[in-house]
Order: C-alpha cells, then structure tokens, then sequence
C-alpha cells in the first residue's frame, strides 16, 4: 500500500491529530517547530500540507509537486502563496464557519472589557488601591454606537451580541447588497460613520486593498474618547497610529488580539499603555473552537483522498475552475 504524505506544519488539537494516526494509509509528519527551514525540509514530495498561520512560499510549494491540497486550520490565507496554488490549480480549503463564535465572543469581551476599565481595576485590586474606584472612567454599553467593519459570519455575530446590549449597530462591507442582520446600518463608505462610533471593531480579511486600510487619517475622524478593536489582521492597521491617538487622548482605549508582526515586540510603548488590553491571537483558540477547527481540518483531507472534496469550504474554487 502506497501511503500518502501529510504534512502538518505547526502541531494542533487532538482530535483532528488522532483520525490521521488512526488511517494506515497515511504517512504522517508533523512540524512542531514550523521554522521556514523545518518546513521546507517537511513538504518535501507531500501529497497535503495542512497550516495554521506560519507563511508557506511558492518555493517551498514547489518541493511536494504532486500536492493535492492544502487545507487550512483557520480562514485568512495571506500566509499562502495563493498565486501559486492557482498556476498549479491546488485547492486551499479553508475551515468556513469553524471559528466565528469563538473570535465574535472574543471581540466582545474586549468591547466590555475596555468600556468597564477591567484591566487597570484588576490592577488596583492587586496595588491594594481600593481609591479607584473613585477615579475609574468606565462606560455602559446601552445606547452607545458601534461601527463593524467587515460583516461576514463574524461581524454579524458581533453585531448580534451588540444588539442584545441595546447598542446601535452600523456595518461596514462593500460586498453585501443589504444587511443579513436586521436593524443593523449597512454602508458602503465607512469614513462618514467615524465620528459618531464608540466603538469601532474590525472583522476584514487582509488583502491588498485591506493592507493599511486604517491608517491616521481615520483614527483622526473617529470620535474623541472613542474604543478601537481588532481582532482581524494586524496589518490592517499600525500600532505607532494607535499609541498617538491613545496619547492625544483621540482613542480612550484600543483592543488588541492581532498585531502587524506576531508576536510583537514587548518593548513597544503600546503595550505599556494604561488603557489598552491585548490577547496573542487568541480568538479562535477556545477549547471547542480547536477541536472543531482541527476536525474541518482533517475532514477536508479525507474527501480529498476520495475524489468527494467539499468545494464549499474550497477558497480558489473559482481560480482553478473547480
């Protein structure tokens, strides 16, 4: 019998490593420490290559040139040469809808989070500074105005959790006709909606046009004493941008799961700032969103090997003409 390669840069949860231990038919590697060296010694002849968020060139693709697939533990594929895989007409499946409860709770918490102050109060809790609570600035949710940029599965959700604290919700996405939420804003322009959000959350995919998307002239037509969180991409926004609009005041707070370059550098001002919270990409990685993830992950593998491949959970269906 003739075992197939599967390659698993960068190792994840254990329910989608135990189906593939469990098939004969495959010959497993696992990468645990997904160096660029490490993985071009391991996607050599690989006939699937499954990636969390390590990058993955067209030269290291280059080494299986019989790959049949990759499939992604997550959405976003910016890590994956995607010019190549559509020359070579190789699917990229990506696990659609394993991960937008988990990141939607997330992007919540750190709304309420930031608007209830959590981070310094736990501190003064720990500095025995019971005075405070006579000086914390903390925020209710009612009434206040909430702008989501991007409104697929993971904004809506975002925006549902909103609604269910009373918040108005406007939402940002180029792409949709109309709002799949009711009573929910939609908007083609986000620009004009700035300076009434008090909340502005992101939930785009990162692409060439959403590379640096906001930039200082936003943050500059947000609303004074307004909360910015992301829990997208890093590079769709600069840290150094938002440190000058936490220190001028323009930003009360900003909310942080991804950073332009992970991890980030400690040493940033940023992440010495009162009135920011951060998480290390952290989203999708509750305990049910892992195994769910890892589970599409293998899912995908299997129909592969079976000629049954899911073309719904496929990213280039369109570019390789699937």
């Amino acid at each position: 019998m003739t075992k197939k390669k599967v390659v698993v840069i960068s190792e994840f949860h254990p329910a989608g490593i135990k189906l593939l231990q469990a098939r004969e038919d495959i010959d497993l590697v696992i990468v645990k420490d997904p160096t660029p060296e490490n993985i071009s010694k391991a996607v050599v002849n690989a006939d699937v290559i499954t990636i969390r968020t390590q990058k993955i060139t067209r030269e290291q693709l280059a080494l299986a040139p019989n790959l049949k697939l990759i499939s992604r533990y997550g959405v976003g594929t910016d890590n994956i040469d995607m010019a190549y895989c559509n020359e070579k007409k190789i699917p990229v499946a990506i696990t659609v809808g394993g991960n937008d409860k988990s990141v939607a709770e997330h992007a919540f918490t750190l709304i309420m989070s930031l608007a209830k102050d959590m981070k310094m109060s736990d501190k003064a809790i720990q500095d025995s500074n019971w005075k405070y609570r006579d000086t914390r600035s903390i925020h209710d949710l009612y009434d206040k105005n909430v702008l989501i940029l991007g409104f697929g599965r993971i904004g809506q959700r975002v925006a549902r959790f909103c609604q269910a604290f009373s918040m108005n919700v406007t939402a940002y996405d180029p792409y949709l006709p109309k709002s799949p939420v009711e009573n929910v804003k939609l908007v083609k322009d986000f620009h004009s909606e700035l300076a009434h959000a008090d909340f502005v959350t992101l939930h785009l995919p990162l692409t060439k046009e959403t590379n640096g998307l906001f930039g200082k002239r936003e943050l500059s037509m947000m609303k004074d004493g307004s909360f910015f969180i992301n829990t997208a991409r890093g590079e769709l926004v600069h840290e150094d941008d938002l440190l000058e609009a936490l220190n001028s005041k323009k930003l009360k707070g900003v909310g942080l799961d991804v950073f332009s370059h992970e991890p980030p550098d400690p040493s940033h001002p940023l992440f010495k700032h009162d009135r920011s919270f951060f998480t290390p990409h952290a989203g999708g990685m509750s305990e049910e969103c892992t195994s769910n993830l890892a589970v599409m992950t293998v899912q995908r593998i299997f129909e592969c090997f079976e000629g049954k491949l899911d073309l719904s959970y496929v990213f280039n269906r369109k570019e390789i003409g699937s």
